[in-house]
């Protein structure tokens, strides 16, 4: 099971280092993954470089290992600080890397787990 932000059909949880914000909430989704654990290359965690907007909700992320890969976001854009991404498509295409965070983020707020992005990104269904 890997964890992220919360999607339509996953269990919502608030996580334990964002209850002062109550917003962000986290899913479980099954994943073709050998580890439910962060990425770690080289001794370090694997981030986010680069974001490209492709088309609808499917974007091309670089990662600090130097892979890339796609994932169609449209399945987890759920919940009140996702909701005006899919509302507004310029919105949506405004995502860019946090400088800190090292993820991708908007300008209202929303973000996502760089963890489960690679996961999502790497898994052998992304790969179909």
């Amino acid at each position: 099971m890997m964890t992220g932000f919360y999607a339509e059909g996953g269990t919502m949880t608030p996580h334990a280092s964002h209850q002062s914000v109550p917003r962000y909430y986290y899913f479980d989704v099954p994943l073709a993954v050998e580890a439910d654990c962060a990425v770690a290359v080289g001794g370090g965690m694997v981030r986010i470089n680069s974001v490209d907007v492709l088309h609808d909700f499917r974007i091309r992320l670089g990662f600090t290992d130097g892979t890339f890969g796609e994932v169609d976001l449209a399945p987890y854009l759920r919940g009140p600080v996702f909701e005006p991404l899919v509302a507004d498509r310029a919105l949506f295409a405004s995502v860019r890397v946090d400088p800190e965070l090292r993820t991708i983020v908007w300008p209202n707020g929303a973000d996502m787990d760089p963890d489960v992005l690679y996961q999502l990104t790497h898994s052998a269904a992304a790969r179909r």
